[in-house]
């Protein structure tokens, strides 16, 4: 990989849903060499496509990220394992220190699926929150039409505009109009998976950064990285960056522990992400079966 490549991917962090073209322009390339980049990457397991889903507040459930940290069975374990557990939307592994399994929960308070710890062979490390509670109370919920064109977006990460109006059986502006707004309101989860381990040569990190206070975040910045997610019990943020060398990326990482306001730094490189697709699909086909029973009964 070079410093290209991984700006592609931090554009596609960024604006998953972007055209070649408007990839291109903010890396300094042509679309064609955007696709043919992603290709590369694609065939040398660096790059799997988007992972695309409902957000949980929009299923009305609550986020919890189960972190297993450093050394344990997760690291070298089958990520399948977790995503079979009932309650795990994605799972995912970096290198060297830590797993994780994003669980969307009815009842955010309940104790952590055994389940869950037979897969990992360990109970969880830690159970955060990975975004404002709130939002699940405040969010409108998503209408039938959006359920269509979720389901699509899913089917096809980047399928374009009229590809999913045909998939969601609605136009090519409404279906893209529809998309970028959940996207825009968090609705819609879509984010790159990434094996940065891979290849030598530059390399994207991620990292996550605790924080004594959520106010402590705000000074969390770094150049070449995107802020990914931002939680709040206890407050932390992960960030999605890269480096040219090893060197470099433990200078990013010192200057990530010598932050005001950081209490501790967890420095990793991607190695993939697993989407719990049947369940993901079955939530959300459920949710298009509601609308459609509701509208029966109305008649």
């Amino acid at each position: 990989m070079d410093e290209r490549d991984c700006r592609i991917l931090m554009e596609l962090v960024r604006a998953p849903f972007e055209t070649f073209e408007g990839v291109g322009a903010r890396v300094g390339v042509t679309g064609t060499a955007v696709k043919a980049r992603l290709a590369r990457m694609e065939k040398a397991g660096i790059y799997a496509g988007l992972a695309v889903g409902p957000a949980p507040h929009a299923l009305g459930k609550h986020a919890r990220l189960a972190v297993f940290a450093q050394g344990g069975p997760l690291v070298e374990g089958d990520l399948a394992a977790l995503c079979r557990v009932d309650e795990v939307a994605w799972a995912a592994r970096a290198y060297p220190t830590a797993s994780v399994a994003m669980l969307y929960r009815d009842d955010p308070g309940a104790p952590v699926p055994e389940s869950l710890v037979k897969a990992a062979g360990r109970a969880p490390d830690t159970l955060v929150v990975p975004a404002d509670p709130r939002v699940v109370a405040q969010s409108a919920p998503l209408s039938p039409l959006d359920w269509r064109v979720m389901r699509a977006v899913m089917q096809e990460p980047r399928a374009s505009a009229s590809r999913l109006g045909v998939l969601s059986g609605l136009s090519a502006k409404v279906a893209k109009e529809r998309r970028d707004r959940m996207l825009a309101e968090g609705a819609l989860m879509a984010f790159p998976v990434v094996d940065a381990t891979r290849e030598e040569g530059a390399f994207l990190y991620s990292a996550y950064v605790g924080a004594q206070s959520p106010d402590a975040l705000r000074g969390v910045r770094l150049p070449n990285a995107h802020r990914i997610v931002t939680h709040h019990e206890p407050p932390g943020a992960y960030l999605m960056g890269y480096v040219r060398t090893y060197a470099e990326a433990h200078v990013v990482e010192e200057k990530l522990r010598a932050m005001d306001g950081v209490a501790d730094v967890t420095f990793s490189v991607p190695q993939g992400t697993l989407l719990a697709r049947e369940r993901l699909d079955a939530w959300v086909g459920a949710q298009i079966e509601r609308w459609a029973q509701a509208r029966r009964a109305a008649r």
